[in-house]
């Protein structure tokens, strides 16, 4: 099962979402995603492997607005294509 956490806020978006991924961690993933909004354009970063690797991807993100999901272990190849489109489409219908 895909594992999806979300939050707006008045704090940087990235700690939060990615702490909220840790939680979840234990279930078994094989690569995550975060889709965030800034400054009304939306922002996709992927990775596979540990969630770490998404973390390093991460620096400087500022955005008070995102969503995270992680895709499930026993997909027949890991990658960054695999990564769960999720958040993205939330937050592209969300845009004005």
């Amino acid at each position: 099962m895909c594992g999806i956490v979300g939050y707006i806020g008045t704090r940087a978006a990235s700690n939060i979402l990615m702490e909220g991924l840790r939680k979840l961690e234990y279930r078994g993933y094989d690569s995550a995603g975060i889709a965030t909004v800034l400054e009304g354009e939306l922002h996709c970063v992927r990775a596979k492997g540990k969630l770490q690797n998404l973390q390093d991807k991460l620096d400087g993100l500022t955005t008070r607005l995102g969503l995270v999901s992680a895709t499930p272990a026993g997909l027949p190849t890991a990658s960054q294509r695999n990564t769960m489109p999720i958040p993205t489409a939330i937050l592209r219908a969300a845009l004005p």
